[in-house]
């Protein structure tokens, strides 16, 4: 064997597999920036359910095994390959070699992909409506993982999940029941107990928590910190935006609180001025006028320098033709002193936002 066939075979042996099992908007595209931005791992994107059609293609395989046909007198001539031993090192090198695509295998220690349609969804025609409509079933699910477990026994299940009612606010799933969610966070939770996995919630994936930290610690990586700012600070959000959306397109620097009294709120950008004033932009509708005096900060060393509301709002406009849209433009200016890195604004008396990692801004130079 030669010495780049040898270090080819170690590498191999030495891989480690991981597949991060989401529905939409539960922060599964920051999940994989943040693990593909290491130098020696690879985690593909979405690849609308390969997995799934491979699965049909190995069990319509399985199903003509047939021990007695190494024989050319058998038309099924080569079916005593059909089964576990033979089929599932082909597959897995087929996958192993669609997932390197354009780069040198051998130079990533962790390999991957995620997808975001594991939610056991099966379409079905629907002749009254004359259109595909789909039904959900768990064990769809389970079956899946089943079979990824087989092909990559060693492979690391990360599940994301989110709180229901934040998925439905982000206007992406409009008209999926709050159950639906519920219920696959609840099942993730018993895969992830099955097999050996880890369930990261999105919540502690745009903060870089400890659930994301155990996913770097149980592919044997250390995090780069540079590198994760950098990731978490080019985050945007990325749902469609309607009545009730609350998002921040900056979460690593902006989260939103609940409000019941907030019925629309995004964050765009985020910016530091001045070394010492940040100006959080985006689009508000609140149930009464907001001015300046409606803000307040939580920390007596900061303060709101300035709100302006009810500016004109093209982007908004041209994504939604509610008119309300098209004045809801905002920029809130807050002096933040060098010693602070977190603080809750409150509108109307009540927590709306928190700006965090203040830190890590980018500070825009005036000229």
């Amino acid at each position: 064997m030669s010495k780049s066939s040898r270090r080819g075979a170690e590498a191999a042996s030495d891989r480690r597999h991981v597949f991060l099992i989401s529905y939409g908007r539960t922060g599964s595209t920051l999940l994989m920036a943040l693990l593909s931005n290491h130098p020696r791992v690879l985690v593909r994107g979405e690849n609308n359910m390969l997995m799934a059609h491979f699965q049909r293609a190995y069990d319509a395989l399985q199903s003509k095994f047939d021990a007695d046909a190494d024989v050319t007198s058998s038309p099924y001539f080569g079916g005593h390959l059909y089964n576990d031993a033979a089929l599932a090192p082909l597959f897995r090198g087929f996958v192993e070699k669609f997932l390197a695509g354009d780069r040198k295998l051998d130079e990533y220690r962790v390999l991957g992909f995620k997808e975001a349609h594991y939610d056991g969804r099966i379409w079905t025609d629907d002749p009254e409506a004359d259109a595909r409509t789909p039904r959900f079933d768990n064990e769809v699910v389970v079956a899946e993982l089943a079979f990824l477990k087989k092909l990559f026994p060693d492979c690391l299940l990360v599940f994301n999940t989110r709180d229901p009612s934040e998925v439905i606010r982000s206007d992406f799933n409009t008209g999926r029941r709050i159950e639906r969610f519920a219920g696959l966070n609840a099942l993730y939770h018993q895969m992830a107990e099955k097999h050996d996995g880890l369930v990261v919630d999105y919540s502690d994936i745009v903060d870089f928590g400890p659930q994301t930290q155990r996913v770097f610690e149980r592919l044997g990586l250390t995090p780069d910190q540079k590198i994760v700012t950098e990731t978490l600070a080019k985050q945007q959000g990325y749902s469609r935006l309607g009545t009730g959306a609350r998002v921040s397109r900056v979460p690593y620097f902006v989260r939103l609180l609940p409000r019941e009294d907030i019925s629309f709120m995004d964050i765009q950008s985020v910016t530091l001025y001045d070394s010492r004033i940040a100006v959080i932009s985006g689009g508000l509708i609140a149930g009464r006028p907001v001015e300046a005096w409606d803000w307040y900060v939580g920390d007596a060393r900061a303060r709101v320098v300035n709100f302006k509301g009810g500016n004109p709002s093209e982007y908004y406009a041209s994504h939604i033709k509610e008119p309300e849209f098209l004045n809801c433009g905002f920029a809130l200016e807050v002096f933040l002193p060098k010693e602070i890195d977190a603080v809750n604004v409150s509108l109307f008396g009540h927590p709306a936002l928190r700006i965090q990692n203040i830190a890590a801004i980018e500070e825009v130079p005036v000229a």
